[in-house]
Protein backbone atom coordinates (compact mmCIF):
# COMPACT_ATOMS: atom_id res chain seq x y z
CA UNK A 1 0.00 0.00 0.00
CA UNK A 2 1.58 3.37 -1.16
CA UNK A 3 0.78 6.02 1.88
CA UNK A 4 2.88 6.42 4.74
CA UNK A 5 0.80 7.78 7.23
CA UNK A 6 2.09 10.08 9.38
CA UNK A 7 0.48 10.56 13.46
CA UNK A 8 3.76 12.23 14.56
CA UNK A 9 2.94 15.01 12.12
CA UNK A 10 -0.16 16.01 14.31
CA UNK A 11 2.38 16.58 17.16
CA UNK A 12 5.21 17.87 15.21
CA UNK A 13 2.75 20.40 14.36
CA UNK A 14 1.47 21.21 17.85
CA UNK A 15 4.78 22.55 18.72
CA UNK A 16 4.49 25.57 17.24
CA UNK A 17 2.14 27.83 14.78
CA UNK A 18 2.81 27.36 10.69
CA UNK A 19 4.20 30.33 9.96
CA UNK A 20 5.25 29.68 6.30
CA UNK A 21 4.20 30.53 3.43
CA UNK A 22 3.73 26.62 2.38
CA UNK A 23 1.04 25.43 0.81
CA UNK A 24 -1.02 22.13 2.04
CA UNK A 25 -4.26 20.09 1.38
CA UNK A 26 -6.60 20.07 3.49
CA UNK A 27 -9.66 16.79 2.40
CA UNK A 28 -12.88 16.93 4.35
CA UNK A 29 -14.89 14.04 3.65
CA UNK A 30 -18.36 11.96 4.33
CA UNK A 31 -19.33 8.57 3.77
CA UNK A 32 -22.02 8.56 1.49
CA UNK A 33 -24.54 6.28 2.19
CA UNK A 34 -23.29 4.82 5.31
CA UNK A 35 -26.78 5.16 7.31
CA UNK A 36 -27.55 1.97 4.82
CA UNK A 37 -24.53 -0.11 6.56
CA UNK A 38 -25.61 -2.14 9.92
CA UNK A 39 -23.25 -1.13 12.99
CA UNK A 40 -20.66 -3.98 12.52
CA UNK A 41 -20.23 -3.01 9.12
CA UNK A 42 -20.03 0.65 9.39
CA UNK A 43 -17.49 -0.12 12.09
CA UNK A 44 -15.41 -2.25 9.73
CA UNK A 45 -15.46 0.03 7.23
CA UNK A 46 -14.17 3.17 9.05
CA UNK A 47 -11.77 0.64 11.01
CA UNK A 48 -10.42 -0.46 7.30
CA UNK A 49 -10.48 3.21 5.86
CA UNK A 50 -8.15 4.19 8.65
CA UNK A 51 -5.65 1.59 8.26
CA UNK A 52 -4.65 2.92 5.04
CA UNK A 53 -3.05 5.71 6.73
CA UNK A 54 -1.79 4.50 10.03
CA UNK A 55 1.00 1.96 9.15
CA UNK A 56 4.42 2.21 7.40
CA UNK A 57 4.46 1.44 4.17
CA UNK A 58 8.23 2.43 3.06
CA UNK A 59 8.82 -0.87 2.28
CA UNK A 60 5.95 -1.49 -0.38
CA UNK A 61 6.47 -2.00 -3.89
CA UNK A 62 5.46 1.34 -5.30
CA UNK A 63 7.57 4.52 -5.90
CA UNK A 64 4.28 7.57 -4.26
CA UNK A 65 5.85 8.52 -1.14
CA UNK A 66 3.45 10.83 1.10
CA UNK A 67 2.93 11.89 4.38
CA UNK A 68 -0.51 11.72 4.96
CA UNK A 69 -2.74 12.95 8.13
CA UNK A 70 -6.07 10.97 8.70
CA UNK A 71 -8.67 11.64 11.03
CA UNK A 72 -12.32 9.95 11.47
CA UNK A 73 -14.42 12.14 13.47
CA UNK A 74 -18.30 12.60 13.92
CA UNK A 75 -18.89 8.98 13.16
CA UNK A 76 -18.80 8.78 9.62
CA UNK A 77 -17.29 12.25 8.33
CA UNK A 78 -12.58 12.55 8.14
CA UNK A 79 -10.36 14.99 7.64
CA UNK A 80 -7.13 14.80 5.87
CA UNK A 81 -3.67 17.14 6.24
CA UNK A 82 -0.95 16.48 3.17
CA UNK A 83 2.11 18.14 2.60
CA UNK A 84 1.81 17.60 -0.99
CA UNK A 85 -1.14 19.44 -2.78
CA UNK A 86 -0.22 18.18 -5.77
CA UNK A 87 -1.13 15.00 -4.90
CA UNK A 88 -4.38 15.62 -3.49
CA UNK A 89 -6.81 14.57 -5.93
CA UNK A 90 -4.86 10.91 -6.23
CA UNK A 91 -5.58 10.39 -2.18
CA UNK A 92 -9.15 11.56 -3.01
CA UNK A 93 -9.53 9.14 -5.49
CA UNK A 94 -7.57 6.56 -3.49
CA UNK A 95 -10.18 6.90 -0.76
CA UNK A 96 -13.51 6.86 -3.16
CA UNK A 97 -12.41 3.41 -4.96
CA UNK A 98 -11.14 1.78 -1.82
CA UNK A 99 -14.87 2.42 -0.31
CA UNK A 100 -16.32 1.65 -3.80
CA UNK A 101 -14.42 -2.04 -3.94
CA UNK A 102 -15.47 -3.29 -0.40
CA UNK A 103 -17.65 -6.73 -0.05
CA UNK A 104 -18.74 -7.11 3.57
CA UNK A 105 -18.11 -10.55 4.98
CA UNK A 106 -21.77 -11.80 3.94
CA UNK A 107 -20.25 -11.18 0.55
CA UNK A 108 -23.27 -8.19 0.08
CA UNK A 109 -21.50 -5.31 -1.82
CA UNK A 110 -21.50 -2.15 0.16
CA UNK A 111 -22.92 0.07 -1.57
CA UNK A 112 -20.47 3.13 -0.15
CA UNK A 113 -18.21 5.89 -1.42
CA UNK A 114 -16.97 9.72 -0.51
CA UNK A 115 -18.02 13.22 -0.96
CA UNK A 116 -14.69 15.41 -0.32
CA UNK A 117 -13.87 19.19 -0.76
CA UNK A 118 -10.48 19.92 -1.15
CA UNK A 119 -8.83 23.13 0.12
CA UNK A 120 -5.52 23.98 -0.92
CA UNK A 121 -3.94 26.90 1.02
CA UNK A 122 -1.93 28.24 4.11
CA UNK A 123 -2.21 26.24 7.53
CA UNK A 124 -2.27 28.51 10.92
CA UNK A 125 -1.87 25.88 13.72
CA UNK A 126 -2.88 22.02 13.82
CA UNK A 127 -4.38 20.95 17.18
CA UNK A 128 -4.13 17.40 19.08
CA UNK A 129 -7.13 16.86 16.08
CA UNK A 130 -7.18 17.75 12.83
CA UNK A 131 -11.09 18.87 13.36
CA UNK A 132 -9.84 21.93 15.62
CA UNK A 133 -7.07 22.84 13.41
CA UNK A 134 -7.04 26.56 12.04
CA UNK A 135 -6.61 27.71 8.15
CA UNK A 136 -7.13 28.56 4.91
CA UNK A 137 -6.82 25.28 3.91
CA UNK A 138 -8.57 24.03 6.36
CA UNK A 139 -11.65 26.86 6.09
CA UNK A 140 -11.90 26.17 2.21
CA UNK A 141 -12.07 22.60 2.98
CA UNK A 142 -14.98 22.96 5.30
CA UNK A 143 -16.94 25.32 3.72
CA UNK A 144 -16.82 23.27 0.01
CA UNK A 145 -18.08 20.42 1.79
CA UNK A 146 -20.86 21.98 2.96
CA UNK A 147 -22.34 23.09 -0.73
CA UNK A 148 -21.12 19.36 -2.12
CA UNK A 149 -24.42 18.02 -1.82
CA UNK A 150 -26.15 20.00 -4.19
CA UNK A 151 -23.57 19.64 -6.40
CA UNK A 152 -22.75 16.59 -9.66
CA UNK A 153 -19.73 16.30 -8.49
CA UNK A 154 -18.57 14.35 -5.15
CA UNK A 155 -15.16 15.65 -6.03
CA UNK A 156 -14.52 19.22 -5.31
CA UNK A 157 -11.52 21.34 -4.95
CA UNK A 158 -11.22 25.79 -3.59
CA UNK A 159 -8.07 27.42 -3.57
CA UNK A 160 -6.98 31.18 -4.09
CA UNK A 161 -7.09 30.42 -7.91
CA UNK A 162 -10.77 30.94 -9.45
CA UNK A 163 -9.26 30.09 -12.64
CA UNK A 164 -7.95 26.65 -11.40
CA UNK A 165 -11.05 26.02 -9.70
CA UNK A 166 -13.08 26.37 -12.73
CA UNK A 167 -10.78 24.16 -14.88
CA UNK A 168 -10.17 21.50 -12.34
CA UNK A 169 -14.17 21.48 -11.11
CA UNK A 170 -15.16 20.83 -14.74
CA UNK A 171 -12.80 18.20 -15.11
CA UNK A 172 -14.05 16.75 -12.18
CA UNK A 173 -18.41 17.04 -13.07
CA UNK A 174 -17.27 15.02 -16.48
CA UNK A 175 -15.25 12.60 -14.04
CA UNK A 176 -18.03 11.86 -12.51
CA UNK A 177 -19.74 10.63 -15.36
CA UNK A 178 -16.70 8.12 -15.93
CA UNK A 179 -16.87 6.71 -11.96
CA UNK A 180 -20.71 6.56 -11.86
CA UNK A 181 -20.52 3.79 -13.79
CA UNK A 182 -17.65 1.73 -12.44
CA UNK A 183 -18.23 -1.61 -10.69
CA UNK A 184 -16.89 -2.50 -8.00
CA UNK A 185 -14.48 -4.80 -9.58
CA UNK A 186 -12.80 -1.53 -11.99
CA UNK A 187 -13.35 0.72 -8.48
CA UNK A 188 -10.64 -2.31 -7.23
CA UNK A 189 -8.27 -1.90 -10.14
CA UNK A 190 -8.27 1.83 -10.63
CA UNK A 191 -7.62 1.87 -6.65
CA UNK A 192 -3.96 -0.04 -7.31
CA UNK A 193 -3.40 1.39 -10.27
CA UNK A 194 -3.74 5.17 -7.95
CA UNK A 195 -0.74 3.49 -6.67
CA UNK A 196 1.61 2.90 -9.30
CA UNK A 197 1.33 -0.76 -8.68
CA UNK A 198 1.77 -2.57 -12.47
CA UNK A 199 -1.21 -4.87 -14.44
CA UNK A 200 0.91 -7.34 -13.92
CA UNK A 201 1.13 -6.47 -9.40
CA UNK A 202 -2.29 -6.51 -9.76
CA UNK A 203 -3.27 -9.67 -11.39
CA UNK A 204 -0.84 -11.74 -8.88
CA UNK A 205 -2.50 -9.24 -5.66
CA UNK A 206 -6.22 -10.03 -6.85
CA UNK A 207 -5.13 -13.76 -8.00
CA UNK A 208 -6.47 -13.16 -11.50
CA UNK A 209 -5.08 -12.78 -15.12
CA UNK A 210 -2.76 -9.84 -16.43
CA UNK A 211 -5.52 -9.42 -19.09
CA UNK A 212 -8.29 -9.44 -17.26
CA UNK A 213 -6.72 -6.55 -15.31
CA UNK A 214 -6.40 -4.67 -18.27
CA UNK A 215 -9.79 -5.30 -19.19
CA UNK A 216 -11.00 -4.08 -16.06
CA UNK A 217 -8.88 -0.81 -16.32
CA UNK A 218 -9.81 0.24 -20.15
CA UNK A 219 -13.49 -0.07 -19.01
CA UNK A 220 -12.96 2.26 -15.91
CA UNK A 221 -11.55 4.31 -18.35
CA UNK A 222 -8.21 4.71 -16.73
CA UNK A 223 -6.19 6.75 -18.95
CA UNK A 224 -8.49 9.40 -18.87
CA UNK A 225 -8.10 9.15 -15.13
CA UNK A 226 -4.85 9.25 -15.31
CA UNK A 227 -4.57 11.91 -17.53
CA UNK A 228 -6.21 14.15 -15.09
CA UNK A 229 -4.26 13.43 -12.72
CA UNK A 230 -1.54 14.65 -14.47
CA UNK A 231 -3.35 18.07 -15.67
CA UNK A 232 -4.36 18.56 -11.72
CA UNK A 233 -0.74 17.87 -10.96
CA UNK A 234 0.36 20.37 -13.40
CA UNK A 235 -1.61 23.31 -12.28
CA UNK A 236 -1.24 22.78 -8.49
CA UNK A 237 2.31 23.46 -8.75
CA UNK A 238 3.37 26.64 -8.28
Amino acid sequence: MLIIAHYKLIALYCMSTVVSNAQYAVLTGDIVNSSKLNVAERETLLRSLTSLFDKDQEGSENDLKLKVTFEIYRGDSFQSLLDIPQQALRIALIIRTYLQSQVSIDDRLIASDARIAIGIGSVDSVTATLAESNGEAFRFSGRLLDTLKKEPNQIAIKSQQPTLDDEVNTALVLLEGIIGKWTALQAEVVYYKLQNHTEVRIAELLKVKQPAINQRAKAASWVAVERLLARYQELVTP
